[in-house]
């Protein structure tokens, strides 16, 4: 027997950790109503249709009982499939599967975004400049789709961020400004800036190096998001690979091995640009060194890691939480480095050619 609406907002009320008060206080109605709703006695106005989904974190079918648990179970089913894809870097299966949730659920924008996302990431494969950009052009209008129609802040904040990247990539900059300019201003706290205002002993210390580390992180990218084909920006990198060692002393440096193997890359690009090529080959062995040591902690089979420096040592490092763009190890992504077209001057010097054969 189908569920009432009253019977669908209890459940989902005690899944959101809800008591009767507090969903009548978030709604400004009374707790009798919320009572008269969940014994059946009485209908929510359909005003509070859209509040109850917000708060309930569900969509209108699914409250209304219109979403069978069949296809419920699909929706869950390509979720975990897609995120999925993340820990393994499967692009192409990534984007099967957008397709297929975009063929199955039409009019979902957050299925559209995940299709748009994959359509930019596929860009960067496309052998041809007409196919490049046909790609980026899909995933514009795609981009332009969700945030027309969705509601969802984190699903409108993603299209907003992708249309800005793929319009930058299209050289229509200004278009993508008045897109960045609907991105919202971020929180001046987040929650754990409260919670260290209320933790004591070592769980303040634990709470604290997180959030060190989660704005270091943000600081380093930064740095890094410089254009590496432009020689002033040389100095960025730089700045990023000494902050890096400042603030990780002992050398353990776990996820920002990652880091400093894209730093030393571009380094060495931008040197190899400016044909001072003995120091390119020096930074590229740097970036073969840190690219290997990160695939080792990829590949270890204890997946939690924890750094050593006085000021992370309570920081935990899961690698099943990694997001990856593509299957492919570091040292595979530097040997495609060393193929392309950015190291054409050093091709023929023995210690370039013996780097790519230990990339092999």
């Amino acid at each position: 027997m189908n569920m009432t609406i009253g019977e669908r907002i209890k459940q989902l009320r005690k899944q959101n950790d809800l008591t009767q008060e507090k969903l009548a206080d978030f709604l400004c109605v009374s707790c009798q109503a919320v009572s008269k709703w969940e014994c059946g006695t009485a209908c929510p106005d359909l005003a509070l249709i859209g509040p109850l989904t917000k708060l309930l974190h569900v969509s209108a079918d699914e409250l209304l009982g219109l979403v069978t648990d069949q296809t419920e179970e699909r929706r869950r089913d390509l979720e975990a499939a897609y995120e999925k894809t993340w820990n393994t870097g499967a692009l192409q299966e990534r984007y099967q599967l957008a397709q297929n949730a975009v063929n199955e659920f039409p009019g979902e924008m957050k299925y559209l975004c995940w299709l748009a996302s994959c359509e930019l990431d596929l860009s960067n494969e496309c052998k041809e400049d007409t196919q490049y950009r046909a790609m980026l052009e899909k995933s514009v209008r795609h981009f332009s789709t969700v945030i027309e129609n969705t509601a969802e802040h984190k699903v409108k904040c993603e299209a907003i961020s992708g249309i800005a990247i793929s319009l930058s990539l299209l050289h229509r900059k200004e278009e993508g400004q008045k897109y960045a300019a609907l991105y919202p201003e971020p929180e001046p706290l987040s929650r754990r800036d409260i919670m260290d205002w209320l933790l004591c002993g070592e769980e303040k210390r634990k709470n604290y190096q997180e959030l060190l580390e989660i704005r270091f992180s943000d600081f380093i990218r930064t740095l890094m998001n410089a254009p590496w084909y432009d020689a002033d920006n040389l100095i960025c990198f730089e700045t990023a690979c000494e902050m890096i060692k400042i603030m990780i002393p002992d050398n353990n440096y776990l996820y920002y091995h990652d880091f400093l193997f894209f730093c030393f890359v571009s380094k060495a690009a931008i040197l190899t640009q400016g044909s001072h090529f003995d120091q390119a080959m020096e930074m590229l062995n740097n970036a073969y060194f840190h690219a290997v040591q990160y695939d080792k902690m990829i590949a270890a089979k204890e997946g939690k890691h924890r750094y050593t420096a006085p000021m992370l040592e309570l920081v935990e490092v899961d690698t099943a939480r990694f997001v990856r763009s593509s299957p492919d190890t570091n040292v595979e992504g530097l040997l495609s480095w060393l193929d392309g077209r950015h190291f054409e001057p050093l091709r023929g010097r023995e210690d370039f050619e013996a780097l790519k054969r230990k990339c092999c």
